[in-house]
């Protein structure tokens, strides 16, 4: 997605670190992010797919300790 497009560099502004922490703690939000905003339309909608996105992130992050912890 860096390498063949532009909605990286036009979301985060061609800086470097926040795609970067993006990629490591919330991977689908930060692509979600980048792709609507860069999007030609907008409204309540883009808003709840990054919702959706945010919730598949943490869940995958959380998801995973409940799991350890009823073993």
């Amino acid at each position: 997605m860096w390498i063949y497009s532009t909605y990286l560099q036009t979301a985060f502004h061609g800086g470097l670190v926040l795609p970067v922490l993006g990629f490591i703690f919330l991977p689908l939000t930060t692509i979600v992010y980048a792709w609507k905003l860069t999007a030609t339309c907008h409204g309540g909608i883009n808003l709840l797919w990054l919702l959706v996105a945010v919730v598949i992130d943490l869940g995958g992050i959380g998801g995973g300790a409940h799991r350890q912890s009823r073993r």
